[in-house]
């Protein structure tokens, strides 16, 4: 929030471009990407850019398969379970 509310000292920058009107810098706003992470120190990361700017030399497929991520889950859930009956039995065992 402090980008948009608290953002005078980068001349709102960061506000024009969260709340989309920024974008006439970027080209056309039907042509904008909006790029949203969090880091493993929970840092948060915006980006606007360019379809035109885009580096394709490496593509990260999204999967649509829902019987795949539920695979995925299923081998978790076991995996957490035989971990956890581990994790019970050291503990009962001290």
């Amino acid at each position: 929030m402090k980008l948009i509310l608290d953002d005078g000292d980068s001349n709102w920058g960061h506000a024009a471009q969260l709340t989309g009107m920024g974008l006439l810098s970027f080209g056309d706003p039907d042509e904008i990407y909006f790029g949203f992470s969090i880091d493993r120190n929970g840092v948060l990361h915006y980006e606007n850019y360019e379809p035109s700017k885009i580096d394709s030399s490496i593509v990260y497929t999204i999967p649509d398969n829902i019987s795949m991520l539920q695979a995925q889950l299923a081998n978790a859930q076991s995996d957490l379970q035989t971990k956890q009956a581990a994790f019970e039995t050291a503990t009962s065992n001290n």
